[in-house]
């Protein structure tokens, strides 16, 4: 795998575990103030009401009981996917891929409003996970940048070329950083999903 494409397959990377972080801390808000209805439930629901009758009785003939796991787990699939390429786009243009992101939080938003459920306190929810994901995805992308740059510069890990030899202070994050953060932040989502 040559450079590029390692960057590209971070930066994906980057962009599941922003996204994730966001859902999950966002199904965990909802659980404290709004129990009755979350983002994640609204959309569903939404998806639901837009397939035709003879797709839900193939679904339900397939799956049989299992059909509303299927239904969660085909939506993972889809936002997983559009969360890597939110991550890549993000790499390549500054904030190209916190705009799909944004557009994950006015779909979100959309739902919960169309849902019988909704209360007040719903609102925000998923603008709070958009936002999240989108500070997140900014974040962790601006490491993977940084640890970019290091490589760029001879000698690896260090001040710029040309520059005085500093205090650690001055040196760029590494390899190393990029990691430590996408694993948090991933620790993060996985114990925000066990408790939501």
């Amino acid at each position: 795998m040559n450079t590029s494409q390692q960057a590209a397959a971070l930066a994906a990377a980057a962009g599941v575990v922003a996204v994730g972080t966001g859902l999950a801390l966002g199904e965990l808000a909802a659980g404290l103030v709004s129990p009755s209805l979350s983002p994640v439930t609204a959309v569903g629901g939404a998806v639901i009401d837009v397939v035709p009758p003879g797709v839900k009785d193939w679904a339900i003939s397939l799956f049989g009981t299992a059909d509303k796991a299927a239904l969660l787990g085909g939506m993972g699939l889809v936002i997983a996917a559009l969360a890597a390429l939110a991550g890549v786009v993000e790499l390549r243009r500054r904030f190209a891929g916190i705009a799909i992101i944004a557009v994950f939080g006015v779909a979100g938003l959309a739902a919960v409003l169309g849902r019988s459920e909704l209360t007040p306190n719903a609102v925000p929810v998923p603008l709070l996970a958009a936002v999240l994901g989108m500070i997140l995805l900014r974040w962790l992308i601006r490491r993977l940048e940084e640890w970019q740059t290091d490589a760029a510069v001879p000698g690896g890990p260090g001040p710029e070329a040309g520059a005085p030899e500093t205090a650690p202070a001055a040196r760029r994050p590494s390899r190393r950083r990029f990691f430590q953060v996408l694993g948090g932040t991933a620790a993060v989502a996985a114990l925000a999903g066990v408790l939501a």
